[in-house]
């Protein structure tokens, strides 16, 4: 609570925690990434930037399919960025 006012919580974390339910809409928080899912790049050039989870290699890298510029793009990242 912030001045004895309750907060919302912000959209986008509603939206992930819904993306992160199962089919009984649990949320297990030792979920892994999966294609298709909706990612923000926490740091680097693209930090702050969403997109799709188009791949994860076994070397932690990802592929995400990013809108820019009126088109899109594919940009390989470290997971855990």
């Amino acid at each position: 609570m912030c001045a004895s006012k309750p907060q919302a919580f912000p959209h986008e974390l509603i939206e992930n925690l819904i993306l992160a339910a199962d089919e009984d809409g649990t949320v297990h928080f030792d979920f892994p990434m999966r294609k298709g899912q909706t990612v923000k790049a926490s740091a680097g050039p693209f930090a702050d930037f969403l997109g799709k989870l188009e791949h994860l290699d076994d070397n932690g890298r990802v592929s995400v399919l990013q809108e820019m510029m009126g088109g899109n793009s594919t940009s390989g990242i470290a997971a855990d960025h």
